[in-house]
C-alpha cells in the first residue's frame, strides 16, 4: 500500500520489523495454546480454542511468508486480511473474555498494523469493522441491561475511535511525506542518471537516446523523443526516441526530418520558449493528423513539448507523449517543473557537444590547411596538383560536386581540369565565362556562398547553368583562384542538400584557393620553362632535341597501332641571300613567316620541329604518302602568296622551299632510316633546282 509506515523503511530494516512481528505472533499464539491446559476451560471452550489455534496458525504463516511480502500493495487483498483478522481477534475475545483476559486490545494493535502496513484509507474501514466485532461480542458476554455494559461498549468505542483517528492522522501524514519523497528522489535520481550519461557519452547519437530513455522511464511516461534543429533552423532532426515498440518506424533515432512547418505546436514551443501541453481528451483538434502521425502513436491523449534552449540559443525540444489518461495527472505542475531541468541540462550537452564537434572541425581544417600547403608546394605537375586538392579538401567540407576550372583570358573561358558530380568524373571540357555562377566570380573575383539555390535564385547576380549530372544542386559555393592579382581559375564545390555550406566552409576554401593559386602559378611557370626549353626561341617550334624525342615517340605509337607516319624534311632555298642581302633581320622574317605557313596547314596533332639553321621537319601521324604531299603543295603555294618586305618597307622575293617526304611503314619501318631517306629526297629536290617536291624512292 502507497504511503505506508512500512514504505518509510529500507529493505533491510522492513526485514527485521517483519521478523519482529512473526516472533509477537508466534508469542501470541503459542500463550493462546497454553491457555488450553492452565485454564479450567469447559469441553465446547476447549474445542473452540484449538480450532481457533489450528486456524491462526496456518492463516499467520500464509499471512507473514506469502501475502504480505507478495500481496501488501493490491487493497482489496490488504482489507480482506485486515477484516479476517478482526474475525480472528473477536473469535479469541469471545472464548477468553469470562477469564477476564484482555484480548479485546488485539484490536487497537490490528487498527496500528494497517496503519503500518497500509496507509489512513486502511485505518478507517478496519476501524470501524473492529468495533463493529467488539460491540458483538461485548453485546454476547455482557448483560445490555446493566450500566457495566454500556460503560464497556462507550469506553471500548471511544478508545478504539481514538485511536483510528491518531493512527489515520498519522498514516495520511506519511503518505504524504512518502509520495513527496518518493517523487523527490525519482526527480533527483532523473537529473543524477541523466548527469551521468551527458559527462560519460562523448557524442550525441549516443547521449540523446540514453536521455530519451532515462525520462521516459523516470516519469514514467509512454514515449519520449529528443529532437534537435539542422543547421537552418527549419527542421527537427531525431537524435532519441523510446520506446521504440510505440513508433511506426524501424530505426527513429536515425536522425530522421520533419519540417517545422508541418509540427506547428513544436515551432510555438521554439518559437516562444515556452512549454506546450496538449490535452487530445479536451481537444481532439488540438494536433494536426500530420504532425501526430509524424512523431506521435495511434493512442497517444497527453503531449508536453519543452524547448532545449540555453542563453538565448535553441537547439530542439523534448517531445513526451502519454497514452493514460490526463486524469492521472501525468504530467503535473512538478513534472513540467523537473522536464525544464531535464531541457537545460540536455541544451548545456547539445552546446558543449557541438562546441567540442567545431574544434575538432576546426582542428581538421587546419590540419587539412597545412596538408594542402605542404602538398602542393612540392607538387610543379598541374593536374597532379588539382587531384591532390580535391583529395584533401573532400577530407573536411563534404560535397556531391566537385569542379576546378583554369581561367584562359585569351579565349575568355575555362578550362575545366576536374569535375566530380555524383561521384561520376566527366573529361575536361571548355565553357565560355558569360554563363552560370563561375562567371561571376570571374568578373568580380569574388567568393558566392549558396545555401539554398531555390530561396536565393531570384536575388542572385546570375543564372545557373547544369555542369555535370543534369540537375541543379541546392548548395554551392565558389571562389576564385587568385595570385598576386591575377585571376587564375575557380574551385567550386556543390551538395544536393540544402544548407550544406556556411561562412566557415567559404573561409576555408578561400584559404585552400590562396595556397593553390599560388602553386598553379608556379606550376604553370614550371610548365612554360619546360615548354621553352623544348623550343627553338626564334621560330617557337619544338627544337632539333625534342623534335627526335617526340618523332621517335610516334614512331612507335604508329607501329603498335598499324597506322601510317610522314616526315617532311623542308629547306628554305638560297637563305643564306637574305641574310647577306638584307640583313639578318629579314632572314629571321623569312623563317618566322616559314614556319607560319607550316603550321597554318598542319593539325593540332602533327609535328613541326626545327632540324637546323633554315632546314625544318614535319611528322604528319596518320598521314599516307598522298596526304603528306597535299601539306607538302599547300606550304610551298602559302609561302608563295606571303607579303616579304626589306628593313625599308620595299618588296622583296618571296622564299621558296625544297621538300623531301618519306612515309613509315612504305620506306622504313625504322624512323632513324626515314629521317635519312627523307633528308636524301630533300637533296634530290635541291639538285632538280630547288623550289620542288621530292617523294623518297622506294627501296
Amino acid at each position: 500500500m502507497p504511503g505506508s509506515i512500512l514504505d518509510q523503511l529500507d529493505q533491510k530494516q522492513r526485514n527485521r520489523f517483519q521478523k519482529h512481528i512473526g516472533i509477537l505472533a508466534w508469542f501470541l499464539f503459542l500463550t493462546l495454546a497454553s491457555l488450553i491446559f492452565l485454564l479450567p476451560f469447559k469441553r465446547n471452550e476447549k474445542i473452540h480454542l484449538i480450532l481457533l489455534v489450528l486456524v491462526s496458525i496456518p492463516y499467520a504463516s500464509l499471512l507473514y511468508f506469502n501475502l504480505i511480502p507478495k500481496y501488501e500493495k493490491r487493497p482489496i487483498l490488504f482489507h480482506t486480511i485486515l477484516g479476517f483478522s478482526s474475525v480472528l481477534i473477536g473469535w479469541a475475545h469471545y472464548i477468553l473474555g469470562p477469564y477476564q483476559l484482555r484480548i479485546d486490545k488485539l484490536y487497537a494493535i490490528s487498527i496500528i498494523f494497517g496503519s503500518i502496513f497500509g496507509n489512513w484509507k486502511s485505518v478507517i474501514p478496519i476501524t470501524v469493522f473492529s468495533i463493529g466485532v467488539n460491540y458483538l461480542v461485548n453485546t454476547t458476554l455482557i448483560d445490555s441491561r446493566t450500566s457495566q455494559y454500556i460503560m464497556i461498549q462507550a469506553f471500548d468505542i471511544l478508545g478504539l475511535s481514538i485511536i483510528g483517528v491518531v493512527s489515520g492522522l498519522i498514516g495520511y501524514t506519511l503518505q504524504h511525506f512518502n509520495q513527496n519523497r518518493t517523487r523527490q528522489n525519482r526527480s533527483l535520481s532523473m537529473l543524477v542518471e541523466a548527469s551521468r550519461i551527458t559527462s560519460t557519452s562523448k557524442d550525441l547519437e549516443t547521449t540523446l537516446p540514453q536521455l530519451a530513455a532515462n525520462i521516459a522511464h523516470g516519469l514514467p511516461a509512454t514515449s519520449c523523443r529528443i529532437a534537435i534543429l539542422d543547421r537552418t533552423k527549419k527542421y527537427l532532426l531525431d537524435y532519441g526516441v523510446f520506446p521504440l515498440h510505440d513508433i511506426d518506424n524501424p530505426d527513429p533515432n536515425h536522425k530522421e526530418k520533419h519540417s517545422l512547418d508541418d509540427l506547428p505546436n513544436h515551432r510555438k514551443a521554439i518559437e516562444e520558449l515556452t512549454i506546450v501541453f496538449i490535452d487530445l481528451e479536451k481537444d481532439q483538434k488540438a494536433l494536426g493528423d500530420k504532425e501526430k502521425d509524424l512523431l506521435f502513436f495511434k493512442d497517444v491523449k497527453t503531449i508536453c513539448i519543452v524547448p532545449i534552449h540555453q542563453k538565448g540559443q535553441v537547439f530542439g525540444c523534448i517531445t513526451i507523449g502519454e497514452a493514460k489518461s490526463q486524469k492521472r495527472k501525468v504530467i503535473p505542475p512538478n513534472k513540467m517543473e523537473l522536464l525544464t531541468s531535464l531541457a537545460k541540462q540536455t541544451a548545456s550537452t547539445i552546446r558543449t557537444t557541438q562546441l567540442r564537434q567545431d574544434l575538432r572541425n576546426q582542428a581538421n581544417r587546419l590540419a587539412v590547411v597545412y596538408d594542402v600547403g605542404r602538398a602542393i608546394s612540392r607538387t610543379i605537375e598541374i593536374d597532379d596538383l588539382l587531384e591532390l586538392i580535391y583529395e584533401q579538401l573532400s577530407r573536411v567540407i563534404p560535397s556531391d560536386a566537385y569542379f576546378v576550372a583554369l581561367y584562359l583570358p585569351e579565349e575568355d573561358a575555362l578550362d575545366l581540369r576536374i569535375l566530380i558530380d555524383n561521384e561520376k568524373r566527366y573529361p575536361p571540357q571548355k565553357i565560355p565565362t558569360g554563363e552560370g555562377l563561375s562567371s561571376w566570380i570571374i568578373e568580380t573575383h569574388q567568393p558566392l556562398l549558396i545555401k539554398d539555390l531555390e530561396e536565393e535564385m531570384n536575388s542572385l547576380p546570375v543564372k545557373p547553368i547544369v555542369v555535370g549530372d543534369d540537375k541543379i544542386t541546392p548548395s554551392w559555393l565558389g571562389v576564385p583562384l587568385i595570385s598576386e592579382e591575377d585571376l587564375i581559375g575557380i574551385l567550386a564545390v556543390a551538395c544536393y542538400q540544402s544548407y550544406a555550406y556556411d561562412e566557415s566552409d567559404q573561409s576555408l576554401l578561400e584559404q585552400i584557393a590562396q595556397q593553390a593559386a599560388l602553386s598553379i602559378k608556379n606550376a604553370r611557370q614550371h610548365m612554360e620553362v619546360k615548354r621553352q626549353a623544348k623550343l627553338d626561341s626564334l621560330t617557337e617550334v619544338y627544337n632539333h632535341g625534342h623534335f627526335i624525342e617526340v618523332i621517335h615517340q610516334e614512331a612507335r605509337k604508329a607501329k603498335e597501332e598499324d597506322t601510317p607516319l610522314s616526315l617532311i624534311m623542308l629547306d628554305i632555298d638560297h637563305f643564306k641571300q637574305y641574310n647577306d642581302t638584307y640583313g639578318h633581320v629579314v632572314g629571321d622574317q623569312v623563317l618566322k613567316l616559314t614556319v607560319q605557313a607550316m603550321k597554318e596547314h598542319v593539325k593540332s596533332t602533327d609535328v613541326v620541329g626545327r632540324w637546323g639553321g633554315e632546314e625544318f621537319g614535319i611528322a604528319l601521324p596518320n598521314a599516307n604518302i598522298e596526304q603528306a604531299e597535299m601539306v607538302a603543295h599547300r606550304i610551298r603555294k602559302t609561302l608563295a602568296e606571303l607579303p616579304l618586305y626589306d628593313t625599308q618597307g620595299e618588296p622583296i622575293p618571296k622564299p621558296t622551299v625544297s621538300q623531301g617526304i618519306a612515309t613509315l611503314p612504305d620506306h622504313s619501318r625504322e624512323i632513324d632510316e626515314l629521317i635519312i631517306i627523307a633528308d636524301r629526297a630533300l637533296y634530290r629536290a635541291k639538285e632538280k633546282g630547288r623550289d620542288q617536291i621530292t617523294i623518297a624512292k622506294q627501296g
